[in-house]
């Protein structure tokens, strides 16, 4: 995968208190494109990763900064480092989130590095960033 431009996402979220959380979600369970994802919060929890079909709390230090994988590292180390599945949940406390992936330009094929094929064939067939 050739990296002359990048890609780089921002978002921020806003999870106003929930009355009912038990009856919500905040944002579905899913992966982020891109390479990486970097998420600081307000210091109220509510991010929460998949484990072998279970879903698990993340315990965040405050100021500290979570590190996602996201599916182009999967492709690219075919399928060696794994793009985690998480999901957000609400509960009666305001949650505020800053989101920063990056990726590959828009254009860029991904697909499995070379050296990682000698002894396994590709998992992954190649594909633009933007599939």
């Amino acid at each position: 995968m050739d990296i002359d431009s990048t890609t780089q996402i921002f978002a921020v979220n806003y999870y106003p208190p929930c009355p009912d959380p038990e009856s919500e979600i905040g944002l579905p369970p899913h992966t982020d494109p891109g390479l990486m994802t970097f998420l600081l919060q307000n210091g109220v929890d509510g991010l929460e990763i998949q484990h072998e079909g279970k879903w698990f709390p993340v315990d965040m230090i405050p100021g500290t900064i979570f590190v996602n994988t996201a599916d182009h590292i999967e492709i690219v180390s075919n399928g060696k480092y794994k793009s985690v599945w998480h999901r957000s949940v609400v509960n009666g406390k305001k949650r505020i989130t800053l989101v920063m992936g990056n990726g590959p330009s828009p254009d860029t094929s991904a697909e499995p590095a070379a050296p990682l094929l000698r002894h396994d064939p590709a998992k992954y067939a190649p594909m633009n960033y933007m599939e």
